[in-house]
């Protein structure tokens, strides 16, 4: 005959599991002291600039600039006519 298993009580054991794997992971996160908070940013410092030190297009933002308009018009909006370029002499 198979063993009889409380649901609710496995259920709560998995989640009680969970909670402990999460609670770890926060302690390795944020249980730092200043020292190790500062190394680990200098770190990622030194590798966004190594990162950014290879980059093919150097002109070119690592993040794209929020501010400029969308090259995509919106269907409801005007339509502006091309600036003429100036003719050569």
């Amino acid at each position: 005959m198979a063993r009889v298993i409380n649901l609710g009580k496995h259920r709560k054991n998995k989640a009680r599991e969970e909670r402990s794997r999460q609670a770890e992971r926060n302690r390795q996160t944020h249980g730092r002291d200043k020292a190790e908070k500062r190394a680990a940013r200098e770190a990622r410092a030194r590798l966004e600039q190594l990162v950014d030190g290879h980059r093919l297009d150097n002109d070119a933002p690592a993040t794209p600039d929020l501010d400029l308009p969308d090259a995509r018009a919106p269907e409801d909006a005007p339509e502006v006519a091309p600036e003429a370029e100036p003719a050569d002499q």
